[in-house]
């Protein structure tokens, strides 16, 4: 018995395919609109955070704690400070009997200087030092800063000079610093000529 021949197959006896609908069509752009505006709407919200966040930095930076004293007479080493006229300071330090101590610990930009006579009286030593120590608790004074001054040559003359330290330094909560000389009665207490400060850095 002879099988029936298949036939071959022919693309052109597919059934033709639908065309999309006006509607559908119309939804569809609809979604792609409403998606590209989504997409702006929030760009433009991100770009104005943005813009707020950072002129609210630069309009309202972070201030770092800070301290200006100015030195006070006194009969010990260790040099006695007190508050000055338009300088800063802060409830993170401490002054007492003229050791500073820190209650935030950070970065800090420690500063000093020092006017002293530079007279000679002997049998006193002929160099001037000047120390700034960190007091540690339990410990050996910490070495910071160390300057030196020579005295003047000429007897009848008290020419002033001046000793400035500086350095940053990391500190913790309950560090105390203080500044010491080899010569209490040497140092010039006059306005502006001896003084010691620091500054928060982070």
């Amino acid at each position: 018995m002879e099988e029936p021949r298949q036939q071959p197959y022919s693309p052109s006896e597919m059934p033709p395919a639908k065309p999309a609908s006006r509607a559908t069509i119309k939804t569809f752009l609809g979604v792609i609109t409403i998606f590209v505006i989504a997409q702006m709407v929030v760009t433009i919200l991100y770009i104005l955070h943005l813009h707020l966040k950072v002129d609210k930095n630069w309009g309202n930076p972070k201030r770092g704690a800070s301290i200006h004293l100015a030195g006070k007479s006194s009969q010990s080493k260790v040099l006695h400070w007190k508050n000055t006229t338009y300088a800063p300071k802060d409830d993170v330090f401490s002054n007492r009997d003229g050791k500073i101590t820190i209650s935030k610990g950070g970065r800090y930009y420690i500063y000093a200087q020092v006017t002293f006579c530079s007279k000679p009286q002997l049998p006193a030593p002929l160099i001037f030092k000047v120390h700034v120590y960190l007091d540690l608790p339990l410990e050996t004074h910490q070495l910071l800063m160390k300057g030196v001054g020579t005295y003047n040559t000429a007897v009848d003359l008290c020419d002033l000079q001046s000793i400035h330290l500086s350095r940053a330094v990391e500190l913790q909560s309950g560090h105390t610093i203080f500044v010491n000389v080899t010569d209490i009665s040497r140092v010039d207490f006059n306005y502006g000529y001896t003084y010691f400060g620091l500054i928060q850095l982070s």
